[in-house]
Order: structure tokens, then C-alpha cells, then sequence
């Protein structure tokens, strides 16, 4: 059995990623869309954790794309949609995976113009539980005194 018709190949990650990298926003922010739109299909599909992760980093991704194009309402507003993924996925799993990724989730929409103090307060009290548990690597460890210092620089007076 064969396939008529035209069918064009979704470019990978990995090109988009390195298109990200040589400075071409524009290409990798559609190959970002490609991936997001497959996936987008999958989780459809089949809401299972695993699609539904996918579907929040490929919106993270396309986040990431435009705001390296300076288009920092787009990328908040993927960021925001890659949050409510996440939120769902660590309120449902509730393991470290799932919330080191809204950690990071929550980081990115910061970083695009979102509520910086809530945002941070939020991300630090997860990092904090996840660190009483012991489930943190030594890295993100390192994650907990930034924001710290973050949350301090936001409350003193300039």
C-alpha cells in the first residue's frame, strides 16, 4: 500500500533549536509551531501525561522563540498556556518532574512581563517542599537562594 499526496516532514526540535541558536527567530519560531501543532493533535488524542508534558514544553518553546523575537505579549501569552498545562500535570502526578517543569514554566512567564513577585513566590514555595523532600538535584538547589535574593530585591525600596 502506498501514500498519494503531498506530505511535508514537520522539521524537529533539533532544527529549531539550532535556528534559535544562528539567530533566526522567525524560522525557528514557525518550526516551534510545527511541533506544537503535532502535538497539539497527539494530546488530543490521548490525555495522558506524557502528550499533555509535550504539548507545555512545545508551548514553552514557541514562548521562547518569540521572545527572542521581541514579541514579549506572545511569548507571555504561550507561557501562560504552557502553565495551566503544567499546573494540572503537578497537581495531577505530583511528582518532581511535574513540578520542577511548572517551576520553570513559572520562571519563563515572569520573565515575559508576568507578575514577577506571585510568580516567584509561587515557584519558591514548590522548590522549597520539593527540597524537604529530598528531591531535589544539587542544581536546582541552587535555584532556591536566586529566587530568594529575587523576591528581596522586589521588596526593598529602591
Amino acid at each position: 500500500m502506498s501514500i498519494t499526496g503531498s506530505y511535508t516532514k514537520p522539521r524537529t526540535l533539533a532544527e529549531a533549536v539550532a535556528l534559535l541558536a544562528a539567530g533566526d527567530a522567525a524560522g525557528a519560531l514557525a518550526a516551534y509551531q510545527e511541533s506544537l501543532d503535532l502535538r497539539r493533535g497527539l494530546a488530543a488524542n490521548a490525555a495522558v501525561g506524557n502528550a499533555m508534558r509535550d504539548l507545555a514544553v512545545s508551548f514553552n518553546k514557541v514562548g521562547d522563540a518569540k521572545l527572542k523575537a521581541g514579541d514579549r505579549a506572545g511569548a507571555l501569552a504561550s507561557y501562560q498556556q504552557a502553565l495551566a498545562i503544567a499546573r494540572d500535570l503537578a497537581k495531577d502526578f505530583g511528582n518532581a518532574q511535574a513540578q520542577i517543569d511548572l517551576v520553570i514554566t513559572l520562571a519563563k512567564c515572569a520573565a515575559a512581563g508576568g507578575d514577577l513577585k506571585a510568580l516567584t513566590i509561587e515557584a519558591l514555595a514548590i522548590l522549597k517542599d520539593l527540597d524537604a523532600g529530598g528531591r531535589l538535584t544539587d542544581l536546582q538547589k541552587g535555584w532556591i537562594p536566586i529566587m530568594e535574593n529575587q523576591l528581596k530585591a522586589l521588596e526593598s525600596p529602591n
